[in-house]
């Protein structure tokens, strides 16, 4: 069963599923209460669908947004953890939860036992359906980075829409380093963790999930504009401005320019030793080489 199946990634686990063989039980969730897709099977979530599971990926939920109020909020905990907790209930499969690498907060690398800093409502509710899960004793949790590929949603796109006009904001001189991944190598090890949460005994149940060499925001800008052909004009922006200026803007705007500095100026890592050194993980495209060749 794989959630989430109508969205960037889970649409991309589930075709890679299905091209390995796998019966696929497509399930997405609207307004708290799950909808089935059409995959390899159709039926109504009240039906013995959930039954029939015989693993879970769990990668439906609501992401990056900013709320404006309490109510918006609280919608965080109702979806990422309320559809966590009814899976719980009602499979007996084991469950692939697809959380965040922004549990951690900020800095890095960050190893899976370093204690959580969730960021905002986003992380808080992904730290919460992780206590889910692993306290569920079936089930392993996993932990990607930023990723990207062809039409994904989040911060590349920004800034390849930026470097296309010619420019590159650099906060802090480019130097923040993000753990980043090509939306295959995203799936690739959720199957494999997916294999361990099968085993009676995994021998770990929280995998962090990128490519094991993060790369700074102007590699990335320079690398999309190699894919382009140019290279962008470096634009520096002074981050303590920003941050005034944040300050000092209400609601929308003002978190959208702070959204702007965790992108640009903040480092965001994480250590991948355990998934590469314990499961024998090898991404099957490297990040800055697929940003070069334009696969964004």
């Amino acid at each position: 069963m794989v959630t989430g199946s109508s969205g960037y990634l889970g649409s991309h686990l589930a075709r890679e599923l299905r091209d390995v063989g796998a019966e696929v039980l497509g399930v997405d969730v609207r307004d708290g209460e799950f909808t089935s897709e059409t995959f390899d099977l159709v039926s109504p979530p009240e039906s013995p669908l959930f039954e029939r599971a015989e693993l879970v990926f769990h990668v439906a939920g609501l992401v990056h947004r900013r709320p404006k109020n309490a109510a918006e909020r609280q919608r965080f905990f109702d979806v990422n953890v309320g559809s966590t907790r009814a899976l719980l209930e009602r499979c007996n499969a084991p469950m692939v939860l697809v959380s965040s690498s922004g549990v951690y907060g900020h800095g890095g690398p960050h190893r899976e036992e370093d204690r959580l800093r969730p960021l905002g409502a986003y992380g808080e509710s992904k730290a919460e359906a992780e206590r889910l899960v692993l306290s569920s004793a079936r089930g392993c949790v996993v932990r990607p980075s930023m990723f990207f590929g062809e039409g994904a949603p989040g911060n590349l796109g920004l800034l390849a829409k930026l470097v296309k006009l010619g420019l590159f904001p650099e906060v802090r001189s480019g130097r923040a380093k993000k753990s980043m991944a090509h939306v295959s190598t995203i799936v690739d090890g959720m199957m494999l963790v997916g294999t361990e949460a099968l085993k009676a005994e995994p021998r770990h149940r929280v995998f962090n999930l990128s490519d094991a060499v993060p790369l700074s925001m102007k590699e990335v800008a320079l690398a999309i504009g190699a894919s382009r052909g140019k290279r962008p004009l470096m634009l520096p922006l002074p981050s303590a401005p920003l941050e005034l200026a944040a300050s000092a803007l209400n609601g929308v705007s003002g978190g959208r320019t702070r959204a702007f500095l965790g992108a640009f100026a903040n480092d965001a890592t994480l250590d991948t030793a355990r998934l590469i050194h314990d499961l024998g993980f090898r991404p099957r495209l490297d990040a800055k080489r697929a940003i070069t060749g334009g696969a964004y």
